[in-house]
C-alpha cells in the first residue's frame, strides 16, 4: 500500500484493485477501511505484539521441520519495525504507517 501510495496511486483505487485481484483477502476486506479512514480501531482486533507472537510461533516450528517460512520471517521484521517506532499496541495493520515513515512519507 504504501509503495502504491509513493508511487502516486491512491489508497482507495489501490485497496479497490487488490480486491478485486487473486490477492484479495479477508483481512484486508475488514482491515482495509483502517488503512483507508487512516485511523486505528480503538480496540485491536490483533496488536502487533499478539502478531508477532504468531509469527515467532511460525518461525519456531519452520525451524524444528527444516522448512523455510521466508514471508513469516519477513512479517515479523516489519512487527519488529513497528515496534521500534512505538506502534506495537495498535492493530497489526498499522505496519502500513510503518512502510510508509520508513519509506519517508508522511
Amino acid at each position: 500500500m504504501a509503495l502504491a501510495e509513493k508511487g502516486g496511486v491512491s489508497r482507495e483505487i489501490a485497496v479497490d484493485a487488490i480486491l478485486k485481484s487473486v490477492a484479495a483477502s479477508p483481512v484486508l476486506g475488514y482491515r482495509g477501511p483502517f488503512i483507508l479512514e487512516g485511523k486505528m480501531p480503538a480496540v485491536p482486533l490483533a496488536d502487533v505484539t499478539l502478531q508477532q507472537k504468531d509469527m515467532l510461533l511460525v518461525l519456531e516450528q519452520s525451524r524444528k521441520l527444516g522448512s523455510p517460512a521466508p514471508l513469516a520471517a519477513a512479517a515479523n521484521e516489519m512487527m519488529n519495525a513497528c515496534r521500534g517506532l512505538g506502534l506495537d499496541h495498535h492493530d497489526f495493520v498499522i505496519a502500513h504507517q510503518a512502510y510508509r515513515k520508513l519509506g519517508g512519507q508522511k
